[in-house]
């Protein structure tokens, strides 16, 4: 599909992979972006999302996430958070000083 994803006419889906989507979008799109991702979900759909970049930092894109800012933005949209996995070492994640 290609198009505006917040003006496309998709439908509704058992779930949404969102893969550096979020992070791409300005910080100032992140509530138009939660709305239309919800309503996107058909009723006991699941949204996966990766949060990327997980760091503090000024700028993008990428925009820097945290698990916390995601959910801010699901949550009080009626999604709730079944698992949160957090793998990645500190001195690995992807932040300004790291390769």
């Amino acid at each position: 599909v290609a198009g505006d994803f917040f003006e496309a006419q998709l439908g509704e889906f058992d779930l949404i992979f969102d893969c550096t989507f979020l992070c791409a979008l300005h910080p100032d799109a992140r509530e138009k972006w939660a709305d239309r991702t919800v309503s996107l979900l058909k009723p006991g759909g699941r949204l996966v999302s990766l949060v990327f970049p997980i760091c503090d930092k000024e700028g993008g894109p990428p925009y820097a996430l945290l698990p916390d800012t995601v959910k801010g933005l699901v949550e009080p949209r009626g999604l709730s958070i079944m698992e949160e996995q957090n793998p990645v070492p500190e001195e690995l994640k992807h932040m300004p000083k790291n390769p």
